[in-house]
């Protein structure tokens, strides 16, 4: 498995955020993103963020334990790292940089055309990552990944997530609970 990768970056005009992308127009970037950016990726927690139990402070440690997104220039320069917070802000706090999620999507749900098929290509394919954050491995999380904004893969098109998602596989014996999590903007 690989641990702290980033996989190739995409477009920014399919990052993640509150516009939509509409026919003859180019979406605006996401919160957060520089005006140079060109490229985006999530960047993975480090493999050593697995099993401790550091409470991150800096924005290079919710890096390092949460995972982030990086921003990149026309020359793959990094631009900006927006480091995950687990925080949902708090009443009153400014929530304009925030990206949200929908699901949980099952594998096995009517919603993906190939959903079985996912799990099984993502682990053939060492595509995937140890779940790092506390909240999921006490709910039984094993490994992580990122779809980019409409990625295809396994038979998906992926239209299920046009802003991208997160993918939560289980151990094999809990494999009925694997599932997605799209991303809203």
């Amino acid at each position: 498995p690989s641990f702290g990768q980033i996989p190739p970056p995409l477009p920014v005009a399919a990052a993640p955020g509150p516009q939509t992308k509409t026919p003859g127009h180019t979406k605006p970037p996401p919160p957060d993103a520089p005006d140079d950016a060109v490229l985006f990726a999530w960047a993975f927690p480090l493999a050593g963020a697995r099993g401790t139990d550091l409470v991150p402070q800096t924005v290079e440690e919710r890096a390092v334990v949460n995972g982030s997104f990086v921003f990149f220039n026309a020359f793959s320069e990094v631009l900006r790292v927006c480091a995950v917070s687990l925080s949902s802000g708090g009443a009153g706090a400014d929530t304009s940089s925030l990206l949200s999620f929908s699901g949980p999507i099952k594998l096995s749900s009517p919603a993906l055309t190939a959903g079985p098929r996912l799990r099984e290509t993502l682990l053939e394919r060492g595509l995937c990552n140890p779940a790092t954050l506390p909240a999921m491995r006490d709910r039984g999380v094993d490994e992580v990944w990122w779809l980019g904004p409409g990625q295809p893969i396994a038979g998906e098109d992926g239209r299920a997530w046009p802003g991208g998602c997160f993918v939560y596989l289980y151990p094999e014996k809990h494999a009925r609970l694997d599932c997605i999590f799209t991303c809203d903007g």
